[in-house]
């Protein structure tokens, strides 16, 4: 069996949380774009999802420091979950029955790679 730390495993949920975050910053900043440049290199929104996203890339590059590639990525696949729980909590989307049972199969396929 493979032996994994827990360093890198933290670094890729921190990546798919900031991931998520992010997301959550884009989607109100799409409500403000337009048809000019301007309006997407000037919108608040869009520029802090991008530094957000950013945080994320340095913690995943950093997570790429300290195990394989094909193990800790998929981690990366809880980003999902993450947006689904912000979207209804903060954009009041309603999370469906099948979503849930979607977000469990991503948990229990990474608990399976994991366990490699």
């Amino acid at each position: 069996m493979l032996k994994i730390s827990y360093t890198p495993i933290l670094f890729m949920l921190l990546t798919a949380l900031f991931s998520a975050i992010g997301q959550i910053f884009f989607k109100h900043g799409s409500d403000q774009v337009g048809t000019t440049i301007s309006s997407w290199l000037l919108n608040y929104y869009l520029i802090v999802g991008l530094m957000i996203h950013g945080i994320g890339f340095y913690f995943m590059i950093s997570a790429f420091k300290y195990a394989n590639l094909s193990i800790i990525y998929p981690v990366l696949a809880t980003s999902y979950i993450w947006v689904a729980i912000f979207s209804s909590i903060l954009l009041k989307e309603k999370i469906q029955s099948l979503q849930w049972f979607g977000m469990f199969a991503i948990v229990f396929g990474i608990f399976l790679i994991l366990k490699k």
